[in-house]
């Protein structure tokens, strides 16, 4: 990892430009804002690479030092993200206002005990939820309660490893129009209930999602369709009856969650 940093090396400036500064949305909804002039949206992406160029370094520096105290061989490492970012792949920016895959699609790699399964490489996507299941199994500790996930450790290890068809559910509901999108492999739908609006892709030949086969795969549609409203009753029936308490939040933590873009 140390060394992708010399290879994602942040732009020129990009330290001046940021130092001293929480760096700021752009809007609330980027989708209702014009998108920038190009050289804007240039420097924007630069910055973004500079921070992945800054995680990058900070996280080999971590890898060395369980080295350095002879516990990295023992270890179990988890790096992934709980979501990507739109640079204008679809007309917006940022994220929280779409289910493109610039936005679902985050990294994942995992580092076993003792190495095992070292390089081996899952084509087949997984969710975010499979980690805390993952993460017990391996540490040997009782999850309490219902999991949506899975373990992956057949998936992780050597071996032929599951194949089994699985659908995988995502929902947009912080900024914009609320969406929900299923992925049943290879194909992918998204809905917009506010216009009505379905999008589907083949994403085994239609990675960038420019395609959109709603109106010539009706016989798909119909399919996934039926999946994603059969897990939005469900989910609608496990949502709790009554709201937590509301707490008070103080200005300087306000302020700080408007710096991060949490709140307006």
């Amino acid at each position: 990892m140390a060394g992708r940093a010399d290879q994602l090396a942040p732009p020129a400036g990009w330290h001046s430009a940021t130092a001293g500064r929480q760096p700021r949305y752009v809007a609330a909804n980027p989708k209702k804002r014009a998108a920038p002039h190009r050289r804007r949206q240039r420097l924007l992406r630069q910055l973004y690479d500079g921070e992945v160029a800054q995680a990058d370094r900070y996280a080999g520096e971590l890898l060395d030092h369980l080295r350095d105290a002879g516990i990295y061989e023992e270890a179990l490492i988890v790096v992934t993200a709980d979501h990507g970012e739109e640079h204008w792949d679809h007309g917006g920016y940022q994220h929280g206002h779409t289910l493109h895959d610039e936005v679902l699609r985050v990294p994942l790699i995992v580092k076993l005990p003792g190495n095992r399964g070292a390089g081996r490489r899952v084509e087949g996507p997984v969710s975010l939820l499979d980690i805390g299941p993952t993460i017990t199994e391996i540490t040997g500790v009782r999850w309490r309660g219902k999991v949506e996930g899975r373990c992956l450790l057949d998936l992780l290890e050597p071996g032929p490893g599951a194949t089994e068809e699985r659908a995988l559910y995502a929902e947009s509901i912080a900024r914009g129009a609320e969406q929900r999108s299923i992925i049943l492999w290879p194909h992918k739908l998204m809905w917009t209930p506010d216009d009505e609006r379905w999008e589907m892709y083949d994403l085994s030949q239609d990675a960038g999602e420019r395609n959109n086969l709603a109106a010539a795969d009706e016989a798909s549609l119909a399919s996934l369709k039926e999946s994603l409203e059969t897990w939005v009753r469900a989910a609608s029936a496990r949502e709790p009856a009554t709201q937590p308490p509301r707490s008070e939040v103080d200005e300087a933590t306000k302020e700080r969650l408007r710096a991060l873009g949490y709140a307006e």
